[in-house]
């Protein structure tokens, strides 16, 4: 049984490293959605429309900032089975989800940039 995700925050606060607060290699943009990210509940994995949602994003925002995160190695593109019932049938789609990466494949990457 697939476990559902529910939009947990981790705590009151967020704590980010100063490697992201004073690097000027990320756009407000890639800023803003990793501050996002990186404030969400470890076992929470959103969707694309999870993102813009909850993160009060537009839609070619979330695909700009994504994309730039995901050439950085900051985030990535994972999928995960859903099962969902069709004419009686169940059947088993793909879920694309986003993951944050760990800081020790991309933090040496976007202080070189």
């Amino acid at each position: 049984m697939i476990p559902k995700f529910k939009f947990t925050i981790k705590h009151n606060y967020t704590k980010i490293p100063n490697e992201i607060i004073y690097n000027n290699n990320l756009s407000p943009l890639a800023f803003k959605l990793f501050i996002f990210f990186y404030g969400l509940h470890e076992s929470y994995h959103p969707t694309y429309k999870d993102i813009i949602n909850l993160g009060g994003f537009s839609k070619y925002g979330v695909y700009k900032g994504l994309q730039e995160l995901m050439a950085k190695g900051m985030i990535i593109k994972g999928s995960m089975p859903l099962s969902k019932i069709v004419n009686g049938k169940k059947i088993y789609l793909k879920k694309n989800i986003y993951l944050f990466n760990s800081p020790d494949v991309w933090l040496e990457r976007i202080q070189k940039d």
